[in-house]
This record gives structure tokens, C-alpha cells and sequence, in this order.
């Protein structure tokens, strides 16, 4: 009987190892924080006027004011109701969690064609560095964005706010 026991008690121990193993070596890609949701990831700014923070919380001194609705950022770490994010630019702070929509956009990185695969891959127009975008959905090195002056597919490559391997509806 304490053979048993101490065979199953054995048994127990190499698994939790085994699983906190596992859980260890989990790529950042996969880890989630306390929201449930992947760090890190892109979101954008539900409104124009939104302040970034030098710490999470209400204390402390606003480093940024964005003016800039819709704005993609990326959500870098998570602290109760904060989210530190990373801009366009690099520049990283504290946003409360209200102020972020899970829409996505995107910047155009460098001049982006726009084809239209629905008429046999025809250029639709060409987009600046700069211009923002929403974007609809990913394929393996593409993305279809939505923009004032077109709509239709780009290199992925060609925006910042979504990731190389990435792929969504």
C-alpha cells in the first residue's frame, strides 16, 4: 500500500514539473495576461483625445496627448486597467483600457499599392508613408484595408499594426 502511494505521489510531482515546464517555455507570442488576450498585440485609440502616462495610474505625469482617433498601437504589457503600449514611433507609456478598441489599423511603412483581386490583381492606388488605414483582414503576406481613397489588398510588409505571421477575418 505505501508503494502505491508513493508511486502515485511520484507520478504527481513529475507532471506538475513537467507542466510547469511546459508552461515556461510558452512563446511571448502566446502568453496571456490578466485580460485573457495575447501579448502583445495591436489595438487603436478609441477616440482623439487620449493621454499616455509615464506609469499606470491616474498619478502619474502625462508624458503624450494623441489627437489622433484610431490610431494602432501595440499593447506591450498590462497592469489592472492599464495597458503600456508602443507607438508608431516607439515611444511607450500608460493607457487606461476604456480608451482602446480592438479594431484594427494600420500605418502604411512605405509606398503601398493597393490591387483590387476582385479584377484580376489591377492596382487601385498608391498610398504615402504615413497614411493610416483600417484593416479588414489578413492572408499569409497580405491585407485588405479600407481607406478614404481605396479599398482592396496591400503587402503586409508594407504596415505597421499587424505581425509578419498574423493572419485574421
Amino acid at each position: 500500500m505505501k508503494a502505491k502511494i508513493l508511486t502515485i505521489l511520484f507520478a504527481l510531482i513529475s507532471f506538475s514539473a513537467f507542466a510547469a515546464e511546459e508552461q515556461e517555455s510558452a512563446p511571448p507570442s502566446q502568453m496571456l495576461n490578466s485580460s485573457g488576450l495575447p501579448i502583445p498585440r495591436f489595438v487603436s485609440f478609441k477616440s482623439e483625445d487620449v493621454n499616455m502616462r509615464v506609469g499606470p495610474g491616474m498619478n502619474y505625469p502625462i508624458k503624450w496627448m494623441y489627437k489622433r482617433q484610431n490610431l494602432p498601437v501595440e499593447v506591450v504589457a498590462e497592469f489592472g486597467n492599464w495597458r503600456k503600449i508602443r507607438d508608431y514611433d516607439g515611444e511607450e507609456g500608460w493607457i487606461m483600457q476604456v480608451l482602446l478598441s480592438g479594431r484594427r489599423y494600420a500605418i502604411v511603412t512605405s509606398e503601398a499599392v493597393v490591387h483590387n483581386v476582385y479584377k484580376g490583381e489591377r492596382a487601385v492606388a498608391r498610398l504615402s508613408p504615413g497614411v493610416q488605414v483600417q484593416v479588414e483582414k489578413c492572408r499569409a503576406t497580405q491585407c485588405e484595408i479600407e481607406h478614404s481613397q481605396a479599398h482592396g489588398w496591400v503587402e503586409k510588409n508594407k504596415l505597421w499594426g499587424v505581425y509578419r505571421n498574423e493572419e485574421f477575418d
